[in-house]
């Protein structure tokens, strides 16, 4: 199967707007067309509408789903390019008169049909009175059907790249109101900075197209904003921790506007009734188009200017983490380089960290034992996933899974460096003397294989220094960090308020952990509540996870402390 991904495909534009001398781009596609020459290519006219469709999301941000024609010889086919699927209409004989007049049906409706039939979102618009891009986020928190809040557009800051999936896009915007006529135009803000454009607005609306079928039966455990609106609840008043996870604004799905003048909600049997298709449940994701609107925005973890700071913004993360998982019996489960933000105070200076991204958030605290122990799918990135959610362990997950992923997080940036200007000077000082440091092996390989590396890595504290924390860079800056992540591996590992049962990494055949299998428990260990006779020492650690995850909290404020005092004593 051939594709060819740079050929600008036959289309349906949309050229309103453009100048005669101007060529309609991706931006101005309505459909899309794909002809061959015999019948045998149907799969490749397919593929080549798929490879079509990567590029009209990312300039199209209120593309909901894409029309595409194929044309195989004389055979016709209508498809919808939707998020999990390509939808295809049984073939069309073009050399029969019902044929030719089912092409022109469609063209008649496409000519004809609202914008919402044609995959766009009318809730994402430009508003040619005030001269400026508004998007609604629908509140489903509000006590009044279908309430609303608008905003203004002013950047796009993260597309909808993917062919399949959540189509997930991120927008900077400020909040507005009726009697707001200001505006922001495109050509204005290429004139501003980035600086600029963020005092104009810091709220942040996430778009995405979210699984139903990964919710639970109470609608809200894998809901991110029911999870959101829960933290909100329980964490607002607490000032020692604000502006370090979302607030949120107003949040809801979508609603598009049928043929019928009334409000729908936005789901994928909604597009799929536009093209009188349906799929089998096992074949289509069921999902439904939510957007929340919340504040701060943050800067990416790597725009930290020191190692400091990065600490800092870690050990922030982590507070908040620690206080939603006591709090709201709520664990994050995707800690992430990309899921601490970093926000610099105008006045000191001072970073503070941000934790974002609940989408992978579990509820823990309910009576549903299946939700903590079962691991149907790993969430994270792999080279920060912990050891039992990379072997999709049946161990229950509890919040020492989220503090091996930050461990794992601070040696990633402690070898390649925290900022970009560090990763530059390692690539081409460092990396090119030593070869590939061990810890390339945390995102190569199967899960299972990355899972083995890190078991091998973090079981004792030898193996730790000399295949990871001897890799960090070489700086006197780095010193701190690597004590810290020498620490918190101590602490979750090889805790000394554990029995010996309980430490290391290996697995349970492991020859090493055979050694240890007469170890005694006793009742001023964390893990004395535990099976006497359970060997598995994660197992174990679970047990008593609250107790360790207590201690691993400890290690990273009194890190912060001393971070801050070193960054005043610099700065005076």
């Amino acid at each position: 199967m051939a594709l060819n991904t740079k050929h600008v495909p036959s289309a349906i534009v949309d050229e309103n707007g453009k100048q005669d001398s101007q060529r309609p781009d991706y931006s101005d596609m309505l459909a899309v067309l794909e002809a061959k020459g015999s019948v045998d290519k149907q799969d490749d006219a397919y593929a080549q509408l798929i490879e079509y469709s990567r590029n009209i999301y990312p300039h199209q941000h209120n593309r909901r789903f894409v029309w595409g024609l194929t044309v195989c010889k004389n055979t016709l086919r209508i498809c919808i390019l939707q998020n999990d699927a390509l939808v295809a209409s049984p073939p069309i004989d073009l050399k029969s008169t019902e044929g030719r007049l089912a092409l022109v049906k469609w063209c008649t409706n496409v000519t004809f049909c609202d914008e919402d039939q044609l995959g766009y979102d009318s809730t994402i618009y430009f508003n040619n009175a005030k001269r400026r891009w508004e998007i609604k986020v629908f509140d489903d928190a509000s006590a009044e059907k279908d309430t609303f809040k608008v905003f203004e557009i002013l950047t796009c800051m993260r597309v909808a790249e993917r062919v399949f999936g959540r189509h997930t896009r991120c927008f900077r915007c400020r909040e507005i109101d009726d009697n707001d006529n200001s505006s922001t135009l495109s050509e204005d803000l290429s004139r501003l900075t980035l600086e600029e454009i963020c005092e104009l607005g810091n709220v942040l609306v996430k778009d995405a197209w979210a699984h139903t079928d990964r919710d639970t039966e109470d609608g809200s455990s894998r809901d991110e904003i029911a999870l959101l609106n829960e933290i909100n609840k329980a964490l607002g008043d607490k000032t020692e921790l604000n502006g370090r996870f979302p607030t949120v604004l107003a949040a809801g799905v979508v609603r598009q506007q049928g043929s019928d003048g009334q409000l729908h909600l936005d789901t994928v049997d909604d597009v799929l009734a536009v093209a009188k298709q349906e799929l089998p449940a096992d074949k289509v994701h069921q999902r439904v188009h939510k957007r929340i609107a919340m504040t701060p925005i943050g800067k990416n973890l790597r725009e930290v200017q020191c190692v400091d700071e990065l600490i800092i913004a870690a050990a922030d993360a982590m507070e908040v983490h620690s206080a939603i998982s006591k709090g709201c019996q709520i664990l994050h489960r995707d800690i992430s380089s990309n899921n601490i933000l970093i926000r610099r105070s105008n006045d000191t200076g001072r970073v503070n960290g941000i934790l974002i991204d609940y989408d992978c958030a579990l509820r823990i605290g309910n009576d549903n034992e299946s939700d903590r122990t079962c691991r149907p799918d790993m969430t994270g990135t792999l080279p920060y996933m912990s050891i039992g959610n990379l072997s999709q362990s049946s161990v229950a997950r509890t919040a020492l899974d989220d503090w091996e992923s930050i461990i794992y997080v601070l040696c990633w940036l402690g070898t390649f460096g925290v900022n970009y200007g560090d990763e530059v000077l390692h690539q081409v000082e460092e990396d090119a003397k030593r070869g590939n440091p061990d810890i390339y092996s945390w995102r190569t390989g199967t899960p299972i294989a990355i899972a083995k590396a890190k078991r091998n890595d973090m079981h004792s504290q030898a193996h730790f220094r000399s295949r990871i924390a001897n890799s960090f860079i070489r700086k006197p800056e780095y010193e701190p960090l690597q004590l810290l992540v020498d620490e918190l591996r101590e602490r979750l590992f090889d805790n000394p308020n554990v029995s010996e049962l309980a430490r290391g990494a290996l697995s349970d055949e492991s020859s090493v952990f055979v050694k240890k299998s007469k170890a005694e428990v006793n009742d001023n260990h964390w893990d004395s509540k535990c099976d006497k006779d359970e060997r598995d020492r994660f197992v174990r650690r679970a047990s008593c996870a609250d107790l360790i995850a207590d201690d691993l909290l400890e290690v990273m404020i009194q890190a912060r402390n001393e971070a801050v005092s070193r960054l005043y004593e610099s700065n005076k």
